[in-house]
């Protein structure tokens, strides 16, 4: 059988439609999914970055309230200042606990094993200072 040259040429064009439709819908299909993968890592970043905002506030917090401490004049005025310090590193045991949960490599484990040991170090002064306030 034999076509003319109008016949193959539309014939052609078809074939050529009917693979770029085809392209076409498996494309919009993998935009899709890189959309949701994209989404979910960016609200995986979002919440890291909520919590590194939260530790940068309570790491300001805790400054002002060392400094109060260091401050203070009166036993009364290092008891108040004391509760308050006590109270930011509450909330830090919270943001740091709720760090620990997203860890997903053995160096940020590390990194937390360290900050750990700091923060004993620090509490361990803490008790030590408000141990010595009381002696007078």
């Amino acid at each position: 059988m034999r076509l003319g040259i109008g016949m193959r040429l539309g014939l052609a064009f078809t074939a050529l439609t009917a693979c770029a439709v085809v392209v076409g819908v498996f494309s919009i299909g993998r935009m899709g999914q890189i959309g949701d993968g994209l989404r979910e890592v960016g609200h995986v970043r979002a919440q890291t970055l909520e919590l590194v905002c939260n530790g940068l506030s309570l790491a300001a917090d805790q400054a002002r309230e060392v400094a109060h401490v260091v401050g203070a004049q009166t036993a009364d005025e290092f008891e108040k200042f004391a509760r308050e310090l006590e109270e930011v590193d509450r909330k830090e045991d919270q943001i740091i606990a709720a760090a620990e949960k997203a860890v997903d490599s053995e160096s940020e484990r590390q990194a937390f094993a360290r900050l750990e040991g700091l923060q004993k170090r620090l509490e361990d002064a803490l008790a030590r200072s408000h141990a010595l306030a009381r002696e007078g």
